[in-house]
């Protein structure tokens, strides 16, 4: 069985600055790795995107940027924000461009949390 840590290690993850928000925990932080590749918002955030519903979508993006920041989650982290920060400046083409770097990143994350 691989170590879900090393792995995201691995793709980029900041895991010592998110074990510190943990106070260490690698448990805890495992469990909370996994809660949140199952949230709601990732669905919300496709769907208002499909449907360029862009206030509903910047709710959906603008949640999972705090969990995804403070699991410390590299670049789905990343393209999270970017995508979160063009809606909230009312750009939607922008966080449209991007969006789907978010997709192939939580694919890649949800390969690495379930394997």
């Amino acid at each position: 069985m691989k170590n879900v840590i090393d792995e995201l290690a691995k793709w980029g993850c900041d895991i010592p600055s998110a074990l510190e928000r943990f106070d260490g925990d690698k448990e805890l932080y495992t469990e909370c790795l996994k809660i949140f590749a199952s949230d709601e918002n990732f669905d919300a955030l496709k769907k208002n995107m499909e449907d360029k519903n862009a206030e509903e979508a910047f709710k959906a993006a603008h949640a999972l940027k705090g969990v995804a920041g403070n699991l410390s989650l590299g670049i789905l982290y990343k393209n999270i924000c970017t995508v979160s920060d063009s809606l909230k400046a009312g750009d939607f083409n922008a966080a449209a461009a991007v969006y789907p770097e978010v997709e192939k990143a939580k694919k890649e994350y949800d390969k690495i949390i379930t394997e």
